[in-house]
This record gives C-alpha cells, sequence and structure tokens, in this order.
C-alpha cells in the first residue's frame, strides 16, 4: 500500500516547477517525485537508492502526435500508446505540448479465486450420473472452436498438460507460449522490442521442453482456467468449452508473482504489459486469419478519477475489430458493501469503516458541492472537508483550498486521533459532468479493525455515488444513525469494469443457489455508473486441469478428482471455484460463437447475450448489476447467430435427454431410448426443413457435408456436423 500513503507534502518542496503533474496519473507521478527525491538527495550524497528504483517503466501516454514518442513507443491504439520510458524522462515528456496525458497503475491486480474446493462439474455443461459426475458434455457437436484462437493471460500455466492436445491426433494446441517473468539473471527489459519483457516461444518443441511457466512452483491458476476456456479433457470427461481452439498463452504478471521478478524490474505494473499481451493475441490471429478471443481470469482495484481511463481507450481500440474479444472476471468481493447512494432527498449518507489495512479509499463523484465528515467515534470528535469544485472547472485550487489534478493533504488530524487524509480533485474519468474525488484516509499507528470512524457525505438536495476500497462500509447505527447508506454492491474489479471489456461473474448450482448469483461474485454498479457485470456463467465446483508441479506441493489443499496419463507422466485435474472458472467458459463460448462468425464484434457478443441468456431471476429486470443480461446460453446464442432461433418447429433447448444424435461418417445418427417412437426434424442452417422422419431405436441418414439442427420430438434440439 505503499503508492497510497506517500506523504505528499514533503514530497512537493522537491519538485521543478516546469514538470506538468496534471497530465499524469497519481501512480505515475508518485514514480516522478520519488525519482526526484532521489536524484536530488543522492546529489548531497544523504539518501540511498531505493532497491525497488529502476530506470524505465511502461505506462500508457496519449498523445497529439506520434513523434512525441517515437522514441518510446511499443505498440499503440490509435493515438494512444504503451511506451518505455526512462522514469528520469517522464518528467521532460510531460513538459511537451503533445503529450496529453500519462497514465499507469500501481500492481494492485490478482487472480479471482475462490480455492474453496468441492465436488465437481458445471452442471449446463455436463450431463452426470446418479453420483453427480460428469459423463457427457452438452455442448452443440457442430462447433468445438476449430478455426479460432483463445488467448489465456494469466498465472501458473502448464504447457505439457495434456488436456492442452487434441483428442483427435494428440497434438499440441498451443501456437504461442510467452512467459513474461521469463528473464534471463542480470536482464532488464528491451523497451523497444515486440515482446519487452521475458520470452516467447513460437516452436511447438520449444515450448513442450519448457513445460510450464516460471512461476508454476507457487501458483496454478492458470492451467485450470486455459483448461476451462478451451482444454480437450483427453481421457477424463472434464473437456473445456472450444476443445479444438487453438491457444495463445501468456504467462501474465499479478501482484502475487511479482516476486519472480529481478530486482531491476519491479515498476513494471500489470495494466500496461497484459494490455500489450492482449494485443500481441490479437496480432497473431491477424496473422493467421482467425478471430480471437481472450480470457483475463484477474483483477484489480478501479479509479474514479485518472488511473484507468487510457487503458479502457486502449482497450476499446483492440475490440474495435471483428473478432476480437476481451473477457474478464469481476472479481469476488460480492458480499462487500463498497456502495452508498446520495440521493437529492437525503441530506446525509454514512457508514462504519470496516478494513483490515491502514489506508482506506472512498470515491466519490458528484456534479455539485459537499461536505465529507469524518468521525472518530472512540471521542466523538470529528473533522469536516468542503469538497467544492465543479464539474468544468478551470481553477487550480477551489474556495476551500483544495487542489486541482493533485493532492490536498490533511496530516496528523488530532481530533481524530492522528488520522491523515488526502484528498486528490479531478474530473470523474468517464462522465466530464461530474467531479471525481478519490480521499485515501491513513491511519498510521493502527488498522482500521482497531479503531471505530465514521464517513458521512452531507448535502441538501446533491446527489451523489460514494464508493469503498480496501475495506468496507458497514451499519453503525450503534454509534449514529445516520451510518446505514452503504449497499451491497460497487465492487466490481478492473479490467471486468470497464466498457472495453465483457466483464463476467458467476452462477452456483446444487446447494448454492440452484443456478443464481454465488453470493460471493462481484456486483456492480462500476465506480462510472456503468451496469456490471455484462454476463455470468456457472463457476462453482468446476473440475479442470491442474499444474502438476504446483499440485506435488499442495494436494492436501486441493484433492484430486481425475488423473490424466501421457508419456509416463501423471497429471491433476481438481475443483476450484470463483468468477476466475466463470470468464474461461464464457470466453471458450464465445469462441465457439466466432467460429460460427468470425465477424462478431463486441457489441454483436452483447447483442447475443440480450437476446438468448437465461434470466436466473425471473422478477428482476435486465440488464441489472447482479447478473448483467444473465447466465450465458451457448446454444441458443449459437441459434441466434445462425439466425435459425426462430425456425418454426425448432425448439432452442438444448436436447439433453429422451435420445441422442451423433455426427457419424456420411451423416447422422439418431438413437432414442426405450420403445417410444418420436418425431425428428432436420434443418438447414437457412432454416429450411430437409427431412421429416420417425425414429424409434436408432437410426442413420445419410446427409452431405454440413451443419444441420436436428429436433428430437419435444425433447429438445442440437446442432450437428457432418464432415
Amino acid at each position: 500500500m505503499r503508492w497510497l500513503i506517500i506523504t505528499i507534502t514533503s514530497i512537493l518542496a522537491l519538485i521543478a516547477n516546469a514538470q506538468d503533474y496534471s497530465k499524469m496519473s497519481r501512480y505515475v507521478r508518485q514514480m516522478v517525485m520519488e525519482h526526484n527525491i532521489t536524484s536530488a538527495a543522492e546529489a548531497k550524497g544523504s539518501y540511498p537508492t531505493p532497491l525497488q528504483q529502476q530506470d524505465a517503466t511502461l505506462v500508457f501516454v496519449k498523445t497529439l502526435d506520434d513523434d512525441a514518442v517515437k522514441d518510446y513507443s511499443v505498440a499503440h491504439q490509435g493515438n494512444v500508446h504503451i511506451c518505455h520510458v526512462p522514469v528520469s524522462e517522464l518528467g521532460k515528456l510531460s513538459e511537451d505540448e503533445r503529450i496529453i496525458r500519462i497514465e499507469a497503475q500501481p500492481n494492485t491486480a490478482e487472480a479471482d479465486l475462490d480455492s474453496v474446493a468441492s465436488c465437481v462439474g458445471i452442471k449446463p455443461v455436463w450431463k452426470e450420473d446418479g453420483n453427480g459426475n460428469a459423463i457427457e458434455s452438452l455442448l452443440p457437436q457442430a462447433y468445438d472452436g476449430n478455426g479460432t484462437v483463445v488467448g489465456v493471460v494469466d498465472i501458473g500455466i502448464e504447457y505439457t498438460h495434456p488436456t492442452f492436445r487434441s483428442i483427435d491426433d494428440g497434438h499440441i494446441r498451443l501456437v504461442r507460449a510467452w512467459d513474461i517473468l521469463d528473464i534471463p539473471d542480470g536482464a532488464t527489459y528491451n523497451g523497444k522490442a515486440q515482446f519487452p519483457l521475458g520470452t516467447l516461444l513460437s516452436d511447438t518443441t520449444a515450448i513442450i521442453q519448457q513445460q510450464r511457466t516460471t512461476d508454476s512452483p507457487t501458483q496454478t491458476h492458470g492451467t485450470h482456467t486455459m483448461g476451462i476456456a478451451a482444454g480437450s479433457g483427453w481421457d477424463t470427461p472434464y473437456r473445456g468449452m472450444a476443445y479444438n481452439a487453438d491457444i495463445y498463452a501468456v504467462g501474465g504478471l499479478v501482484g502475487a508473482n511479482g516476486i519472480y521478478l529481478p530486482e531491476n524490474i519491479q515498476q513494471i505494473n500489470t495494466s500496461t504489459i497484459n494490455a500489450l499481451a492482449f494485443q500481441r493475441i490479437f496480432e497473431y490471429a491477424d496473422t493467421v486469419g482467425k478471430p480471437a478471443v481472450v480470457s483475463y481470469s484477474i483483477s484489480g482495484i478501479q479509479d474514479m478519477t485518472d488511473e484507468d481511463a487510457l487503458m479502457n481507450e486502449y482497450l476499446n481500440g483492440l475490440t474495435q475489430k471483428p473478432g476480437h474479444i476481451i473477457v474478464a472476471s469481476v472479481g469476488n468481493n460480492g458480499t462487500r458493501r463498497r456502495y452508498m447512494p446520495k440521493s437529492e432527498a437525503t441530506d446525509t449518507v454514512g457508514g462504519l469503516v470496516s478494513s483490515s489495512y491502514k489506508t482506506f479509499v472512498l470515491n466519490i463523484s458528484t456534479k455539485k458541492t459537499l461536505t465529507l465528515r469524518v468521525t472518530d467515534y472512540n471521542t466523538n470528535q470529528y473533522k469536516d472537508i468542503t469538497l467544492d469544485f465543479k464539474p468544468g472547472n478551470t481553477k487550480s485550487r477551489s474556495q476551500s483550498g483544495l487542489k486541482w489534478n493533485d493532492y490536498k493533504t490533511y496530516s496528523n488530524i488530532a481530533e481524530l486521533d492522528s488520522l491523515s487524509i488526502g484528498v486528490y480533485s479531478a474530473d470523474n474519468g468517464f462522465d466530464p459532468e461530474s467531479v471525481g474525488y478519490d480521499i485515501f484516509l491513513n491511519q498510521e499507528v493502527k488498522s482500521f479493525s482497531k479503531v471505530k470512524y465514521g464517513v458521512e457525505v452531507i448535502g441538501s438536495g446533491v446527489t451523489a455515488d460514494v464508493f469503498c476500497q480496501n475495506g468496507e462500509l458497514i451499519n453503525g447505527t450503534q454509534y449514529s444513525p445516520t451510518l446505514t447508506g452503504a449497499e451491497v454492491g460497487g465492487n466490481i474489479g478492473s479490467p471486468g469494469a470497464l466498457p472495453a471489456v465483457i466483464g463476467v461473474g458467476m452462477t452456483a448450482y446444487w446447494e448454492l443457489g440452484n443456478g443464481k448469483r454465488w453470493y460471493g461474485s462481484s456486483m456492480g454498479p462500476s465506480l462510472h455508473g456503468f451496469i456490471k457485470p455484462d454476463i455470468t456463467a456457472p463457476g462453482y465446483r468446476v473440475a479442470s486441469a491442474q499444474n502438476s508441479l504446483y499440485y506435488s506441493k499442495n494436494s492436501s489443499v486441493y484433492g484430486s478428482c481425475a488423473w490424466s496419463n501421457y508419456n509416463s507422466e501423471r497429471y491433476p485435474w481438481a475443483r476450484l471455484n470463483g468468477t476466475s472458472m466463470s470468464t474461461p467458459c464464457v470466453a471458450g463460448i464465445i469462441a465457439l460463437w466466432l467460429e460460427a462468425n468470425p465477424m462478431l464484434t463486441q457489441e454483436d457478443i452483447m447483442d447475443v447475450f440480450a437476446n438468448t441468456s437465461r434470466h436466473p431471476e425471473e422478477l428482476l429486470e435486465y440488464p441489472n448489476n447482479q447478473y448483467g443480461y444473465g447466465e450465458i446460453d451457448a446454444y441458443k446464442g449459437l441459434l441466434y447467430i445462425l439466425g435459425i432461433d426462430h425456425v418454426e418447429g425448432l425448439q432452442t433447448e438444448h436436447l439433453s435427454g429422451g435420445a441422442t444424435v451423433r455426427p457419424v461418417e456420411g451423416g447422422i445418427k439418431i438413437k432414442t431410448e426405450g420403445e417410444t417412437t418420436l418425431p425428428c426434424r432436420i434443418y438447414s442452417t437457412s432454416g429450411q426443413l430437409l427431412m421429416s422422419l420417425a425414429v424409434n431405436g436408432e437410426k442413420k441418414i445419410d446427409m452431405p457435408s454440413g451443419i444441420y439442427a436436428v429436433q428430437v420430438g419435444h425433447k429438445g434440439s442440437t446442432l450437428v456436423r457432418v464432415r
């Protein structure tokens, strides 16, 4: 949390006035300030260089002229660049009139895994036997991801697990493997290279020889998520969604695996390097003429003012092209009260601070003047701070003394047991008609679990949206009747919270809710008022591949549900929960949709969600901040994309019992259960009825190569590909 509790006042005295800090996000400003302090101290011979100080970093830069960053640019989308910039030159770059904005985020990203291990299977994806074991896929027969690229940016990926091989001929389906953490001793990174950090493997033999990502001794998350998105299942029933897709694996960067970075590469941040990974996946897919979907089961904190606007713009540029889709988890903070709406009719809303950290963050968006009140309920003393900037502000300071695009600090407040408060004021990053405030409550001595603080937002006839991070706002009626304003919600992680990305929440089956939202799945709204998540999918009790190296050290934690054998090696399968598991489920299903129509855009995907998703709670309006458009339906989505979802006589429910339909050489085999004769109809993908027949038992129908929709009685329909 060092970036949150930096002492702004002492730093500002050391900064040269020429540097334009209004162009920098907070994190970039922090890097420049620390560099200036260190340089000034070193000049006097009185200050050691911090171990984490480095020569350069990756940042997003928005510019009026690409020539302004020609010496730094690694990649770009429009006029937003990912740039490799020496920290010593960030201040100078900000002085250039052609530079609009410089942003980067701190490394807050983490894998969205709730590691409670339980039973097996994703109910809507696999059939089960009487013991709850998966026995047969419910996915359509006609689509398997062939002709698509599934990119997975994650941690702890084992390339050699046999689920990443084809069940047809055994070939490895990984076409690229970029391990960002695979850095030779003493190396830095080459900021002008296409892959500025780590090692890219583009040869299958090299990928197999490498075996796994650098962080595999302590991580397994990526093996599991990649198996859900695109695993073949190998010799188990646990087949992934797009089990015949090409796979581009990226061993990404999160806070937890940063320990593998050398000391001279400590300021690389997740937002820029992982965005670059998304771009490289899409570039590869374009070179081979295939659509691609990226699965990213990782999230960090959102930002109200200025940390992630350029990231959204960059990712939006990546996804404007058809066949470029990014899917990210929204996180597992669904029980947290992190949203506090204030209406005109309510003069005061508030909550009691609950956090195990020494820093607590509030984000406030409003159009009018408000008062922030922080009360120490151990002493019943309080401090009022006036928030009085207006939208469209052009002043460097407000009447109350707040600074625009900068911090105002209130240090060691006596009334609040020496609490310090920092207020950062700027435009709301996505709403120019509102002012955004990032407010940092810093308790240097004790955590907020030891001292009872309440926060209130006060203003007659004023609307505002208040969010919190690093904890939550809980009911504090035992201290004051005004501390009841916080709601469960507002706890979405980034980048799943951004409009450029499809954010995925989680549903659960069995005893956890019969297909309803899992209580831990994060809920919107986002800090900027967007409905999130966009879609949900099953993510509880999901069996998938496990990193064997990690598993050998942690088998007692997870347990296995199956083992696979390949080349005299044993590979485990395990059960995990979380939006981390829902996300690759959605990504893999989207790969099936892209196989059916490679020209789908993110807007098209949202349209499919809106028209085909299951509504777990019918009394709710959709989209909403619990489910988005609802729970994804792979089969209905395919029928909708093919344009045959309204064909008379063709049910949109997938065939799930009473009969089986399978492709065989030269045709289709239909098998009914029992002695009942069932009427069957076969349609073309244009909706034309090609054949009607009655089936009792087993019947093969000769058909030319193609894709067909088969309706069996009133049992449902399925899509079949005859090769």
